[in-house]
C-alpha cells in the first residue's frame, strides 16, 4: 500500500536592506527552509523596488520571493521559519502565507 504525504505550499515575501549583501542574505533565507525541512521550488530575486511606505527608515528595498513546499506532517514550518527570519537584522519586513499554487 503506498503512503501518500500531503504537502502544504507557502510563498515567503522579503524586503531586504538595499546596502548589504543580497546574496548572503537570500542563501540564508534558503538554508533556513531546508533546514526546517521544506523544499524551495520557485525563488525569485526581484530587484531593488521602491517601498509603499518607510519601513525602519528605508524607501527602498531588495524584494525576494520564495514559494516553498513542506509535508503537513511538519507542523508549523512557516511559524519557525519566521522566527529565524526575524534574527536576520538586514531584512526589514517579510511575510508568509499559505499558497495554492500549481507547480
Amino acid at each position: 500500500m503506498e503512503v501518500i504525504k500531503l504537502e502544504k505550499k507557502f510563498e515567503l515575501l522579503c524586503f531586504i536592506k538595499k546596502d548589504c549583501n543580497k546574496g548572503k542574505i537570500i542563501k540564508q533565507i534558503n538554508e533556513f527552509i531546508t533546514e526546517l525541512g521544506g523544499t524551495a521550488f520557485h525563488t525569485e530575486d526581484m530587484g531593488l523596488r521602491n517601498l509603499a511606505y518607510e519601513v525602519k527608515g528605508h524607501k527602498k528595498a531588495y524584494f525576494y520571493l520564495a514559494n516553498f513546499k513542506a509535508t503537513e506532517s511538519n507542523k508549523n514550518i512557516d511559524g519557525r521559519l519566521s522566527v529565524k527570519i526575524n534574527t536576520i537584522e538586514e531584512i526589514l519586513k517579510h511575510m508568509i502565507i499559505p499558497s495554492s499554487e500549481e507547480e
